[in-house]
């Protein structure tokens, strides 16, 4: 769980960039964003594999639902890096 829980931090810090940076290294902030959306996406898929061998208790859900909440705030946050990189770039 340690990707799954500083994804958020590394989608926030390439928004950052994207926001504020360089606009000749924009792109490399939007495969940040998009890297952090996608590495979130697999560390939630390993933590579903894992949940089918637990019993259904109050760990059980409690990691469901954080894990889902994890992955909901990256992809929001990648969608704005996306949205801040084509504002840049395309105008």
């Amino acid at each position: 769980m340690c990707i799954r829980d500083r994804m958020p931090e590394a989608a926030r810090l390439a928004k950052t960039a994207a926001e504020h940076g360089n606009v000749n290294l924009t792109p490399d902030a939007g495969v940040a964003g998009l890297t952090a959306a996608l590495a979130a996406r697999g560390a939630a898929y390993n933590v579903r594999v894992n949940l089918q061998n637990l019993p259904d208790d109050e760990f059980a859900r409690n990691l469901r639902t954080e894990t889902d909440r994890i992955l909901s705030e990256v992809d929001q946050l990648a969608d704005e890096v996306r949205r801040i990189i084509e504002s840049r770039l395309w105008g």
